[in-house]
Protein backbone atom coordinates (compact mmCIF):
# COMPACT_ATOMS: atom_id res chain seq x y z
CA UNK A 1 0.00 0.00 0.00
CA UNK A 2 1.50 3.32 -0.94
CA UNK A 3 -1.52 5.67 0.82
CA UNK A 4 -2.40 4.52 3.93
CA UNK A 5 -4.96 8.04 4.79
CA UNK A 6 -7.39 8.50 3.65
CA UNK A 7 -7.83 4.84 2.51
CA UNK A 8 -8.87 4.04 -1.10
CA UNK A 9 -11.54 2.05 -0.42
CA UNK A 10 -12.32 1.02 -3.88
CA UNK A 11 -8.83 0.71 -5.67
CA UNK A 12 -8.26 -1.75 -2.30
CA UNK A 13 -11.14 -3.89 -3.27
CA UNK A 14 -10.93 -4.00 -6.56
CA UNK A 15 -7.29 -5.71 -6.39
CA UNK A 16 -8.24 -7.73 -3.36
CA UNK A 17 -11.22 -9.06 -6.18
CA UNK A 18 -8.45 -9.59 -8.65
CA UNK A 19 -6.88 -11.89 -6.28
CA UNK A 20 -10.14 -13.70 -5.07
CA UNK A 21 -7.58 -17.18 -4.16
CA UNK A 22 -5.26 -15.97 -2.72
CA UNK A 23 -4.00 -15.87 0.99
CA UNK A 24 -3.07 -12.36 2.09
CA UNK A 25 -0.40 -11.13 4.45
CA UNK A 26 0.40 -7.70 6.22
CA UNK A 27 4.18 -8.05 6.69
CA UNK A 28 6.04 -5.51 9.10
CA UNK A 29 9.39 -5.38 10.77
CA UNK A 30 8.15 -3.96 14.06
CA UNK A 31 6.08 -5.31 16.51
CA UNK A 32 2.26 -6.32 15.95
CA UNK A 33 1.21 -3.42 18.34
CA UNK A 34 2.79 -0.81 16.62
CA UNK A 35 3.40 0.15 13.22
CA UNK A 36 0.57 0.60 10.37
CA UNK A 37 -0.83 -2.88 11.20
CA UNK A 38 -2.73 -1.72 14.21
CA UNK A 39 -3.92 1.20 12.32
CA UNK A 40 -5.38 -0.63 9.34
CA UNK A 41 -7.27 -3.35 11.50
CA UNK A 42 -8.58 -1.18 13.99
CA UNK A 43 -9.83 1.62 10.89
CA UNK A 44 -10.54 -0.57 8.07
CA UNK A 45 -11.31 -4.36 9.81
CA UNK A 46 -13.61 -4.99 6.82
CA UNK A 47 -10.66 -4.60 4.61
CA UNK A 48 -8.04 -6.51 6.43
CA UNK A 49 -9.99 -9.65 8.33
CA UNK A 50 -8.86 -12.04 5.92
CA UNK A 51 -4.91 -10.78 6.56
CA UNK A 52 -3.05 -13.26 8.23
CA UNK A 53 0.30 -10.06 10.29
CA UNK A 54 3.44 -11.70 9.90
CA UNK A 55 5.15 -8.96 12.47
CA UNK A 56 7.40 -9.75 15.68
CA UNK A 57 5.58 -10.32 19.20
CA UNK A 58 3.98 -7.38 21.14
CA UNK A 59 6.42 -5.59 23.14
CA UNK A 60 7.05 -1.89 24.29
CA UNK A 61 9.76 -1.12 21.89
CA UNK A 62 10.40 -1.57 18.43
CA UNK A 63 13.67 -3.95 19.14
CA UNK A 64 15.32 -5.85 21.54
CA UNK A 65 18.39 -4.14 22.12
CA UNK A 66 19.98 -7.86 21.74
CA UNK A 67 21.51 -8.75 18.00
CA UNK A 68 20.93 -12.44 18.60
CA UNK A 69 17.44 -11.50 19.12
CA UNK A 70 16.62 -9.47 16.26
CA UNK A 71 18.13 -11.73 13.78
CA UNK A 72 16.05 -14.43 14.99
CA UNK A 73 12.68 -12.42 14.98
CA UNK A 74 13.88 -10.67 11.71
CA UNK A 75 14.48 -14.28 10.27
CA UNK A 76 11.03 -15.37 12.07
CA UNK A 77 9.26 -13.24 9.49
CA UNK A 78 11.42 -13.45 6.21
CA UNK A 79 10.50 -17.47 6.95
CA UNK A 80 6.76 -16.95 7.57
CA UNK A 81 6.33 -14.28 4.38
CA UNK A 82 7.74 -16.83 1.89
CA UNK A 83 6.67 -20.14 3.06
CA UNK A 84 4.66 -22.17 1.11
Amino acid sequence: LEQLYPFAQKPFQKLKKSYAKAEFYWVQEEPINMGYWYHLFTREHENFKDFTPVTRPISATPATGYSQSHLKEQNDILEKSFKK
